[in-house]
């Protein structure tokens, strides 16, 4: 059975955003999404990553569904086995190097691979809250929506991005979902979840109240997963700058500083139906967003 971002759960977690399809030849999943005024379907990869086993099968995947739909989009896995003349032959309508993705070798010493700033700021932190792995991430469901809901006002989370109480049970259903949970005084103070495919670690989304926030409990938690998916898992991937724009900022810097290094992502896109597209993207910016009739889709 896939786990992880491969797995038929962890996409059906994401159903209020489309209709998940398989790909029967290379074994990834899309979601089918109604277009406006009823005017057909178009198709996106799950969030955050596409992912499948023969990315040569993609080929007449995608001319089997360009029959039911105007465009598909997706961003590739970091660790897709992918090269770019063949994204840029399936996508030809775009294909860029979308974002930068820190990951870390956890073949290497950990003290050599995570900045100095960073070990110090989770000692700090393992000495005000204790991190212990969830055995049973649903029991936890509840306190999740209530600090991801936090957290949603604090950044003003908008649009897919928001996620519901639906696709959080659903998620935390997903085969190898790991939750680690951050405790200072018997009461949780942050909860981080990680998708674990192929020897792949990803940090997928995390959460944290104000006193986690205080005393820094997010150092501790990275620093204590990254001890515990050492032996098991060849890498642990920290994930981007925030966004759908690269750029350097405070959250780039935090995660260079659990990183051995960088893998690119990239965001491909293809118009199957050229006269539906364009009447659907008249008067639009179609280079600033693909499918540029989706713009702000994720706040």
């Amino acid at each position: 059975m896939s786990t992880g971002y491969a797995s038929e759960q962890y996409v059906r977690s994401l159903s209020e955003w489309g209709e998940p399809v398989r790909l029967s030849r290379c074994g990834g999943w899309l979601l089918r999404r109604q277009l406006p005024n009823g005017a057909g379907h178009d198709f996106m990869g799950p969030y955050p990553f596409f992912c499948c086993a023969d990315w040569n099968g993609l080929a007449d995947d995608l001319n089997e569904i360009s029959k039911d739909g105007v465009a598909v989009s997706l961003v590739t896995d970091p660790f897709a086995d992918a090269k770019p003349e063949l994204l840029q032959k399936l996508f030809p309508d775009c294909c860029y190097v979308f974002k930068k993705h820190y990951v870390a070798d956890l073949s290497l010493d950990l003290a050599k691979v995570v900045s100095k700033h960073h070990q110090r700021d989770a000692r700090h932190a393992l000495r005000h809250v204790t991190v212990t792995i969830c055995s049973s991430p649903k029991d936890y469901l509840a306190e999740w929506c209530c600090l991801h809901g936090q957290l949603v006002e604090r950044h003003q989370i908008k649009g897919l991005l928001r996620f519901s109480q639906g696709s959080f049970k659903a998620l935390f259903s997903v085969p190898d979902l790991q939750l680690f949970r951050a405790e200072m005084e018997g009461k949780t103070v942050g909860l981080t979840s990680y998708m674990v495919q192929n020897g792949v670690s990803y940090g997928h989304l995390a959460a944290f109240s104000p006193e986690g926030y205080r005393v820094g409990a997010f150092y501790g938690i990275i620093w204590h997963a990254s001890e515990f998916f050492a032996p098991r898992l060849r890498w642990l991937c920290h994930g981007a700058a925030a966004g759908t724009v690269e750029r350097s900022d405070g959250l780039s810097f935090f995660k260079e500083g659990w990183s051995s290094g960088t893998r690119d992502v990239y965001f491909c896109g293809r118009v199957f139906d050229r006269g539906k597209y364009n009447r659907l993207s008249a008067g639009l910016q179609p280079r600033e967003y693909f499918p540029a009739y989706r713009s702000g889709e994720f706040g």
